[in-house]
């Protein structure tokens, strides 16, 4: 389930929209902020990294990684 700001960025819209409490606008989110960047610059998945993903994803953590990482690929990121 997605949310207006998910669709738009969906459909490869440039978009600085996130709405609240939408798991997809998080992952989203997450794919361009500065925790995973510092983890890929580090070729690994840093303290901090996992940290914030255990915040908002509990024991769910590596399944909100995966949403991270489609939301990676959709952008075209390697």
């Amino acid at each position: 389930m997605t949310c207006p700001a998910c669709d738009l960025a969906n459909k490869g819209e440039l978009t600085g929209s996130y709405q609240a409490n939408c798991d997809e606008c998080t992952a989203r989110q997450f794919a361009n902020g500065i925790d995973l960047f510092n983890a890929r610059k580090a070729g690994e998945m840093t303290p901090e990294y996992v940290a914030i993903l255990q915040k908002v994803w509990g024991d769910d953590w590596e399944a909100g990684h995966e949403r991270v990482k489609a939301w990676v690929k959709k952008k075209g990121k390697k």
